[in-house]
């Protein structure tokens, strides 16, 4: 709350930090590079890059769910140029799910603003016994415990999604965790697991080729991209609706002039129009609302949730 505070105060007289920043900046990824977080991260970086004037040297530190890159983010100078592009899972599950888990989020960041809001969309193959979202529940229903749903592995936001549309709508399924989204994939289509909770930009191609059939997304809008898929909240489970969320996050003790300046060039990146069709199209809402003074308690809130939903699973790494 202090560091909000501040950062809000820095927000108000952007003229303090009037030399910042004033050499290249390091942005910590936690997954390798070549996924959706990194790309998404390497996007961010450019623009923001563009907008300060200043090089961003993207640094990918995949392993342990991310939490590799929060112990090397938590770590560095907080001077305002060592960054971390943060998600729920780094900053809100995995204290939950990880034993002895030596970091607090909340404490140990500031939340400089939100990003991305990345939907997902609930796939089975093409040749599965059902074609709606309502036939998938009420077979989920009838055989309890016996429709299979894969994950990219335990505690992946596959997995925890997963978790929460069982306890939202009263059925249970069969986890089949997978090292790797694209091994999941492979067995989706092929019929070995019956469902799948993925991101609209892997799967549109699929679907478009008839090889994956889309049952229900789990934004608050429908997607352009897949007319027709109606969202959890219209499908009658608004409890279960759900993002993969990420933001850029600074170590605590970072100066509050440095959390405005960049929380302003978050906010102008976002509004970029180009930004936002390409967002819109592939099902990701950009967080612009969620600024130095909001992030904050967003943050928080979703640290609750999630943990409610880890700990209802019973899900532990």
């Amino acid at each position: 709350m202090a560091m909000a505070g501040m950062a809000a105060m820095g927000l108000s007289r952007p003229g303090r930090a009037a030399g910042y920043p004033a050499r290249p900046l390091t942005l910590y990824v936690p997954f390798a590079a070549g996924g959706i977080a990194d790309s998404n991260a390497r996007l961010v970086a450019e623009k923001l890059a563009g907008r300060l004037r200043q090089p961003f040297v993207v640094d990918n530190r995949p392993g342990a769910g991310g939490n590799i890159a929060l112990g090397i983010a938590t770590r560095a100078a907080p001077d305002g140029y060592s960054l971390m592009f943060g998600t729920n899972g780094t900053h809100a599950a995995n204290r939950y799910l990880y034993k002895d888990f030596p970091y607090d989020p909340v404490r140990d960041f500031v939340p400089v603003h939100g990003l991305f809001a990345d939907f997902n969309v609930l796939v089975t193959g093409a040749a599965a016994p059902f074609a709606t979202f309502d036939e998938f529940l009420a077979q989920a229903r009838k055989r309890p415990g016996q429709l299979t749903y894969a994950s990219a592995g335990v505690g992946t936001a596959q997995h925890l999604v997963a978790e929460l549309l069982q306890q939202v709508a009263g059925i249970r399924l069969l986890h089949v965790p997978y090292k790797g989204a694209g091994l999941a994939m492979n067995d989706l289509m092929a019929g070995t697991v019956d469902v799948m909770f993925d991101y609209p930009i892997t799967s549109l191609p699929l679907i478009g080729a008839g090889k994956l059939r889309p049952l229900v997304t789990t934004g608050p809008q429908p997607l352009p991209s897949l007319p027709g898929v109606p969202t959890i909240a219209a499908a009658g489970y608004p409890g279960a609706q759900s993002s993969v969320w990420s933001g850029l996050f600074a170590p605590r003790g970072t100066p509050a002039e440095a959390v405005a300046v960049l929380s302003e060039a978050c906010g102008r990146v976002l509004a970029d129009p180009a930004l936002q069709a390409r967002a819109s199209q592939n099902g990701t809402e950009l967080l612009r609302d969620l600024d130095a003074r909001a992030f904050p308690a967003f943050v928080v809130a979703e640290a609750g949730r999630w943990q409610g939903i880890v700990q209802s699973a019973h899900v532990q790494l």
